[in-house]
């Protein structure tokens, strides 16, 4: 069965949806059926992109609401631009209930893209 997971994206402000669907087409996985997008509010607008070719719904945190979460791999360089350590991972756990990362954060052109799986069935 395939694992029901959440997306969490992370982009510069350069970043297109171009760019996070290329991203995704190297991260995505047969094997999972995503369930939302997640990611900073400041990031919105190219994630609905994201979030619509997918036919899923966009979930939005704050950046204090993502500085709570315990991820991985932090990055101060992100936090000095995004007021948290981490945007993709800490959204994607936090929109999957608390769930696993099964794909740490990995980025390309801009766009950094982790993958959290669903805690319980009864999120979506």
């Amino acid at each position: 069965m395939p694992e029901r997971v959440v997306l969490g994206l992370g982009m510069t402000t350069t970043a297109t949806l171009s760019d996070c669907s290329e991203a995704l087409s190297r991260i995505l996985s047969p094997d999972w059926v995503v369930l939302a997008v997640s990611t900073l509010g400041t990031k919105q607008a190219v994630a609905r992109g994201v979030a619509d070719q997918l036919g899923v719904p966009l979930l939005v945190w704050s950046a204090e609401d993502l500085r709570r979460v315990t991820v991985p791999t932090p990055s101060t360089r992100v936090a000095a631009e995004t007021g948290t350590p981490s945007v993709a991972e800490a959204a994607a756990i936090l929109a999957a209930g608390g769930g696993r990362l099964v794909r740490n954060k990995a980025a390309w052109h801009g766009v950094t893209v982790a993958v959290a799986c669903v805690q319980d069935w009864n999120t979506f």
